[in-house]
């Protein structure tokens, strides 16, 4: 047991103390995170954070008094308070200038994640991802009931296509299917999204269609923007967050990064899987960021961590929607770990990682998601055109189109919805 602990189990009518660099700072108010000691000295107001690999364990004592230690973080306050009166404009502008320079320099790490991202988008890739969930939820936390509890396992196989304007993605899934439905890897589900630049195509197939075997086309034509950027689109899926798109976000993480005023680059560099890796934090709108970028692999992503706390931004739609913010009494923690790296051609790739998605909820309940994804395969710089990449040529004759707006009797009746093979004999002939 260190000394530090020590205290803190008998820590009554004692405060706080920590050596650093030799002087003894005592009767302080200290708190730590995973890398540094905050100390506030209650007799003056000031504050000192010093890295935890800068002091000696047995050197820093908390104390287990929490009514005494209450009494020194309000002493700390007041004086506190007063010491920034006392700040000159010259310290004000000094403080300024820090902090703008460690968003510069966070900014300029970030433009160097955009450039391999970037590079990595415009491709086509492949992927397969084995999530692992595990639920105890119930009436208590609506919309869930009691069917949300238990341990369930999907498997996801995707590919995504994007030329930096059109795209296009499809998903294989099987498994606990909405939690609720088990299908066979034999008869899977698809579905795939489509926008070609002019049209929007959004097919689904699986054997909780029922009778409806090969399918369902949404159809939208004349579309001159898709409802949801690719940013938007692959954040929902369950490869996303090896391209830095996390559930619920609008864009990439670098750039809600960018538009958070705090971003900031640590001082100290961290080790992640033996390299040293530049740590940047911001408190954005979607909760508290950190994200751990790896100079040797293309400023990837080698580690990430998001906290959300109650009022934060959950979930963001579409500008009709708008934003869902987390309720009193839910957090959300997702990390990003054990990324493994590979070079196709001249840019590191990310190939393989693990997410975990951590939800706490009032009543002792919770859901825990656990992501493996592979990328299977990644083409840089494809010929889109030569492949057909945003060709519909996928889609089997006999699924049924749908177009939003109209009212249809049922399928294979006279006024029911066409296949896709009657469609496009009717456009062929000038005429639906």
């Amino acid at each position: 047991m260190t000394a530090a602990l020590a205290l803190c189990v008998a820590g009554v009518g004692f405060a706080d103390s920590i050596t650093i660099d030799g002087v003894a700072y005592e009767d302080v108010y200290v708190r730590e995170s995973a890398s540094s000691y905050y100390v506030q000295i209650p007799s003056d107001g000031r504050a000192i954070t010093v890295a935890k690999d800068k002091v000696d364990p047995e050197d820093v004592s908390i104390s287990g008094d929490a009514e005494h230690r209450k009494a020194l973080l309000n002493e700390w306050k007041g004086n506190n308070a007063e010491h920034q009166e006392e700040r000159t404009e010259e310290q004000r502008t000094q403080a300024r200038e820090a902090a703008a320079k460690e968003r510069a320099a966070a900014l300029e790490l970030l433009d160097k994640y955009a450039a391999t991202q970037d590079r990595l988008q415009r491709a086509i890739v492949k992927s397969k991802t084995l999530i692992s969930t595990h639920m105890q939820l119930s009436e208590a936390n609506p919309p869930y009931d009691s069917r949300y509890k238990g341990k369930y396992e999907e498997h996801f196989v995707t590919e995504h296509r994007y030329d930096g304007h059109r795209f296009y993605h499809s998903g294989w899934h099987w498994g606990d299917v909405l939690l609720f439905n088990t299908t066979s890897r034999e008869r899977k589900g698809l579905r795939s999204y489509l926008w070609d630049g002019k049209a929007t195509y959004q097919f689904s197939s699986s054997e909780l269609h029922g009778d409806v075997s090969d399918g369902v086309l949404g159809l939208r034509e004349n579309v001159k923007k898709p409802p949801f950027a690719f940013n938007r689109f692959l954040s929902n899926e369950p490869d996303g967050y090896m391209l830095g798109c996390f559930q619920g976000h609008r864009e990439r993480i670098d750039v809600t990064l960018r538009e958070c005023p705090n971003t900031r680059v640590r001082d100290e560099m961290e080790s992640v899987s033996g390299v040293d890796c530049h740590v940047i934090e911001g408190d954005t709108r979607y909760g508290k960021y950190t994200l751990w970028l790896d100079p040797e692999h293309g400023y990837n992503m080698a580690k990430a961590r998001i906290e959300r706390k109650p009022g934060d931004v959950h979930y963001t739609s579409n500008d009709k929607y708008g934003d869902t913010f987390l309720p009193a009494g839910r957090e959300v923690t997702i990390t990003v770990d054990n990324v493994r790296f590979e070079k196709i051609d001249d840019t590191w790739a990310p190939m393989e990682g693990d997410e975990v998605d951590h939800k706490t909820f009032p009543h002792g309940e919770f859901s825990t998601i656990r992501s493996h994804t592979q990328l299977t395969d990644i083409i840089l710089d494809p010929d889109h055109e030569a492949l057909g990449s945003f060709v519909p040529d996928y889609i089997p004759d006999d699924a049924i189109v749908c177009i939003p707006g109209r009212s249809y009797g049922p399928a294979g009746g006279p006024d029911g919805p066409p296949t896709w093979r009657e469609w496009r004999k009717r456009q062929a002939g000038g005429g639906e």
